[in-house]
């Protein structure tokens, strides 16, 4: 099938988890390259819409519902059927479907029902973007760049920059500590985030402890807790670090967007579902990285010391 010139072209996620969104920002970007007068629509699960509402590339957004119970809710199969009869009736001459986990029956089926599809062909041994660049070239495109793009508001700046005066950290350096992932085996030890506070004391840096969930709160001195939900405001904290030390999730790649210093703490890649974690791996070639045999939280306070001193030590000063 050609995709020499589509005029109308659907980008649709089928999940909303937030690496994927961010990873997919360059996607979109490149292709409104590509395809500069072609109309770009994105398709995808509330609440991952905040990564696009503001993107200058995307035309058109469609929220579908959230999916925090399942895709087989009344609402989301009622949206999903609707977005079905759209590849038809829109006339969109391409549409991309990028959820990297395509090997279930429930993507398979939905999938061969839509109209004009285009999907990358993964190579799960490789970072994910070397598999949307191939894509993007084979519809056109050169000089391809990997960069995210972050759509940052006024509004979430102000928010991040009252955050940044109320704790006093304009002239100190501070790292935005991340210990928290999607599931309990991509979580840190409460001795293991001690380990790094202690250290990060040790070397004169404050700590910002990310902790949207509610459960830190009296746990640890000299340490700054930021309980915001909101995604971008979170960022833009990212944004403004000295560095930041994130668990294996999404927090990994939106650093990477601000080209920041990291530190990632890796599971074993079976809690990875059909990629290791050099399919998600950081954009960036110096960033440091510790796998557990198991769970993050089997890795050894010995091995975080060494990990995490190691890292501070090559930090600029």
């Amino acid at each position: 099938m050609s995709f020499k010139n589509p005029q109308k072209i659907l980008f649709f996620r089928l999940d909303a988890c937030v690496g994927d969104c961010v990873v997919h920002t360059f996607v979109i970007r490149e292709l409104k390259k590509i395809f500069p007068k072609a109309s770009l629509t994105v398709a995808t699960f509330s609440p991952s819409e905040i990564f696009f509402q503001n993107n200058p590339y995307v035309d058109k957004l469609i929220v579908l519902p959230n999916l925090s119970k399942g895709f087989f809710q009344p609402k989301v199969l009622f949206s999903l059927t609707k977005m079905l009869f759209a590849s038809y009736l829109q006339g969109y001459d391409l549409i991309i479907v990028p959820n990297p986990v395509m090997a279930t029956w429930r993507n398979r089926l939905y999938y061969s029902m839509l109209k004009n599809t285009l999907s990358p062909s993964f190579d799960y041994t490789q970072h994910i973007t070397l598999s949307y660049r191939q894509l993007l070239e084979k519809l056109g495109g050169k000089d391809i760049s990997t960069d995210y793009d972050i759509p940052l508001t006024t509004d979430v700046q102000q928010q991040a920059e009252r955050f940044i005066k109320q704790h006093d950290l304009q002239s100190k350096k501070w790292i935005v500590l991340n210990p928290t992932g999607s599931a309990i085996q991509r979580t840190l030890s409460i001795q293991q985030i001690q380990t790094i506070l202690t250290l990060l004391t040790e070397k004169n840096y404050q700590t910002v402890l990310l902790d949207y969930k509610h459960q830190f709160k009296g746990l640890f001195e000299n340490t700054i807790l930021c309980e915001s939900q909101n995604i971008l405001e979170v960022a833009t904290l990212l944004q403004q670090s000295t560095a930041v030390i994130s668990v294996d999730t999404g927090i990994v790649h939106l650093a990477d967007a601000f080209h920041k210093p990291l530190l990632v703490l890796y599971a074993n890649d079976k809690y990875s579902l059909l990629h290791n974690h050099l399919f998600w791996a950081s954009l960036q070639a110096n960033t440091h990285t510790l796998q557990g045999n198991d769970k993050i939280s089997d890795i050894s306070l010995s091995s975080l010391k060494t990990t995490t001193d190691s890292f501070l030590n090559q930090l600029p000063q």
